[in-house]
């Protein structure tokens, strides 16, 4: 497994020449002078995790590892026509290793809406839930499009995943774990040309 290091050296490195910016470039590296050139560097994991006690019923988790802040996680749920989402602020801490492992767990306050029904509310409690990378990695280069300058590069890698989501939401009678056995880590590198006057 390659380290942190040298992944980000390798990927700065593909999505700068795509840029036609010829410089070196390492994460957190400050830009040629005068160049205005941004990079950036973001860690995921993401996880579905479905019900075998609630036929349907699908957790959504996802951690996030920008450079500007601590790892955390939040979640989406999909039960009986409801989607069941956190809100804003809400979010628990996580663990992040690039490409190799991540972690989390805590409590989560959950806000169910359905076109059908009325609103309702709940709790999901994830319980140690840990992705552990295994496998190849595998690259995408994504070029900027209409409303978007920055040019992004893609590095992900499959993960087995282990550990529960218990959901709880009373007014829809749910009491239901969900557990997961696959996921995906990604690195994400982000190197965005300076903005025109």
């Amino acid at each position: 497994m390659r380290s942190t290091g040298a992944v980000r050296v390798m990927t700065v490195g593909v999505v700068a020449a795509a840029l036609g910016w010829s410089g070196a470039a390492t994460a957190g590296a400050t830009p040629p002078a005068g160049g205005g050139v941004t990079v950036t560097n973001d860690d995921y994991a993401l996880a579905a995790l479905p019900s075998a006690e609630v036929p349907g019923m699908t957790v959504f988790l996802d951690v996030f590892a920008p450079e500007d802040r601590a790892p955390f996680a939040d979640l989406e749920v999909f039960v009986a026509g409801y989607e069941c989402v956190t809100g804003e602020e809400d979010n628990i801490p996580a663990t992040v290793r690039t490409l190799t492992f991540a972690s989390t767990a805590g409590t989560l306050p959950l806000a169910c809406s359905s076109p059908t029904g009325p609103d309702v509310s709940g709790t999901a409690v994830v319980e140690g839930v840990v992705w552990d990378g295994e496998g190849p990695l595998r690259f995408e280069v994504i070029p900027p499009g209409p409303g978007v300058r920055c040019l992004l590069s893609v590095i992900a890698r499959e993960a087995a995943v282990t550990g529960t989501v218990q959901v709880t939401i009373p007014e829809l009678r749910i009491d239901a774990e969900a557990t997961g056995e696959r996921g995906e880590l990604r690195h994400v590198t982000g190197i965005c040309p300076p903005a025109r006057g």
